[in-house]
């Protein structure tokens, strides 16, 4: 097992551990308002998309780099270069929106800052040596981590966000327990705090997101496996 899976489950295990302990400290455990169904719902998208992000990244990244020493530049990685971090990003922020407090976000971002950032620049490092001029380059022209608005707004989406049935399968691992863990638990939350009336609204609403996601999927999803 990679050193990056071990440290990032360590981590994982230590928050769950601590959130368990203390739940009505991270949680939002008081009855849901407008505000909160939107947090929640926003959330969810968030979770989905991340999700795709993550797996449009490494799905493309394994077709074309299948000797491990390419560098890559088309697909996501024509508008960041780390899209797979970024994919990482918008799903865990989108966990905080949907079941904790909005104090927990700074925490989020912190974590996410020590784990990844520095992370992010030995990888660098280690590319400019591997790449040299072609990698220096590359850097210039495209952000580290957030995308220029302008960019994704001009191209279409199928160029930066490539995706096919085979990458989907592959990663089912990955988002399959990552959408059930946070919907058991929104469950459990709103079941017990806001009721079978208000729980009812936010599974529409639920419901909403994961028929748009199917969608968008079908419109832009390759064969190709």
């Amino acid at each position: 097992m990679k050193k990056r899976i071990k440290i990032n489950g360590i981590i994982i295990f230590a928050a769950i551990t601590v959130m368990i302990i203390s739940p009505q400290v991270f949680f939002r455990l008081a009855p849901i308002s407008l505000l909160g169904l939107a947090a929640e719902i926003s959330g969810l998208t968030f979770v989905l998309l991340g999700l795709l992000f993550r797996v449009s990244a490494r799905g493309y990244k394994a077709e074309n780099c299948k000797d491990g020493y390419s560098l890559i530049k088309g697909g996501p990685y024509t508008f960041v270069r780390n899209p797979m971090y970024l994919g990482i990003l918008i799903s865990g922020f989108g966990i905080v929106l949907m079941l904790f407090k909005w104090w927990v976000v700074c925490i989020f971002v912190a974590v996410f800052v020590i784990r990844y950032i520095l992370l992010i620049f030995n990888e660098e490092k280690y590319l400019e040596k591997l790449f040299g001029k072609a990698y220096t380059d590359y850097k210039k022209s495209v952000p580290r981590l957030f995308p220029r608005t302008k960019e994704l707004l001009l191209r279409n989406i199928k160029e930066y966000l490539p995706l096919q049935w085979g990458w989907l399968i592959r990663e089912k691992g990955t988002i399959i327990p990552v959408v059930l863990i946070a919907l058991v638990i929104k469950s459990i939350k709103g079941l017990l705090i806001d009721g079978p009336v208000v729980y009812g609204c936010e599974l529409l609403g639920f419901v909403a997101v994961f028929v748009t996601f199917i969608i968008f999927i079908k419109v832009n999803v390759s064969v190709k496996s």
